[in-house]
């Protein structure tokens, strides 16, 4: 297994993409994995066909692809750890290079890569509270509070200068992640099991971006 790999952890709209961009420029070694979809589309997906006895076939409805990921979480809890474990077994990498993989949701995920992966693994949680994805996801640049953002979620509310499309298209993102993987359980297991030299949290509604890789590469360079 390589030894060299970093996870990166965090729901939409905490500035992964941003982050990873400007980590991925001043380190030449890192090497970025092919991300979650994928990775479903190539190893869980087939999978789960070839265990059904079903042609081997893209999927693009979102609930089938729902229903086969669950599916495979239920042979494979740690699901995507999993996942990533598969792909790196059938392949070769220079061992120069720091492997980064974008990214594990969930507690499930990040035991699984932790009990799964080298003890020289490292993990990266970018978080934020609600109403920051919320606004980024929006493209404002003036900031919610806790009562604006319940009007928002909860009342419909709307929001200047935002389309109701818009507005419905990241309300049911941060609904369907809330739904499905708990952030401050995630952020307390990484806490909770890994040392500081192993994970770097970040939580980027109080850092722009610059700061954000600044704290990032002086974590990289004490370990």
């Amino acid at each position: 297994m390589h030894k060299n790999i970093i996870f990166v952890i965090g729901l939409t709209g905490v500035g992964k993409s941003s982050t990873l961009e400007v980590l991925l420029h001043n380190n030449s070694q890192f090497l970025l994995l092919p991300n979650r979809r994928k990775l479903t589309d190539d190893i869980i997906i087939p999978h789960i066909q070839k265990m059904r006895g079903e042609e081997l076939q893209k999927v693009g409805d979102r609930a089938k692809r729902f229903e086969m990921t669950a599916a495979y979480r239920e042979i494979f809890p740690d699901g995507m750890a999993h996942v990533v474990a598969v792909y790196l077994q059938q392949r070769e990498f220079s061992t120069a290079s720091t492997l980064v993989f974008d990214n594990l949701r969930g507690v499930n995920e990040v035991r699984g890569a932790i009990e799964k992966f080298p003890e020289t693994t490292r993990f990266v949680m970018l978080d934020a509270p609600e109403e920051v994805r919320l606004q980024r996801l929006l493209g404002r640049q003036d900031e919610f509070d806790q009562v604006t953002l319940e009007n928002i979620m909860q009342h419909d509310a709307a929001v200047d200068g935002v389309s109701a499309q818009e507005l419905a298209k990241a309300k049911k993102i941060i609904h369907s992640e809330k739904q499905n993987y708990d952030a401050q359980k995630t952020a307390a297991f990484l806490k909770e099991n890994l040392s500081r030299k192993r994970l770097c949290y970040v939580d980027t509604s109080n850092h722009n971006i610059t700061q954000v890789n600044e704290i990032i590469q002086e974590w990289l360079q004490c370990t």
